[in-house]
């Protein structure tokens, strides 16, 4: 490890495509002149012969995003947990109507981001239910303007 000052994190490595974020610590004086030096020493870093994990203090991290199976039970459940009808459901997810009560009728389960989706609103749907309610708009309101 070099004498870079530890203080400064890249939590994540960028050639692993994965975003690369910088932390100044605020209690060292000014920010700007810590960007500065940490920016200078990075691309250093990347200019030398050694690989960047070995010069810097670097993490990686896994997420564990293998969605949940969903049968015929478990989507209704989940779309009971926001309280909301099968076409607003699949507003929210967007997918179709019918698309949501095929799932619903067992004859084709959702799959990758919709199950995603469904695994994220199991997880707090007390946070979907608040964005549902952020998302409402009067039937007689003028629909948003599309610029060209």
């Amino acid at each position: 490890m070099s004498n870079i000052d530890l203080n400064r994190t890249l939590l994540f490595e960028q050639h692993e495509g994965i975003k690369t974020d910088w932390r100044p610590d605020m209690n060292k004086g000014n920010v700007g002149d810590q960007i500065i030096k940490g920016l200078e020493e990075f691309t250093a870093a990347l200019k030398s012969d050694q690989p960047v994990t070995e010069q810097l203090n670097c993490r990686r991290i896994m997420l564990n995003l293998e969605p949940t199976p969903y049968n015929h039970e478990l989507v209704k459940e989940t779309r009971d947990l926001l309280g909301i009808s099968q076409a607003v459901f699949a507003q929210f997810l967007g997918v179709k109507l019918g698309t949501v009560q095929k799932w619903e009728q067992g004859d084709n389960p959702p799959t990758g981001a919709a199950c995603r989706f469904m695994d994220e609103i199991r997880h707090d749907p007390k946070l979907w239910r608040k964005r549902l309610r952020e998302l409402i708009v009067p039937k007689n309101a003028n629909p948003p303007e599309v610029f060209s």
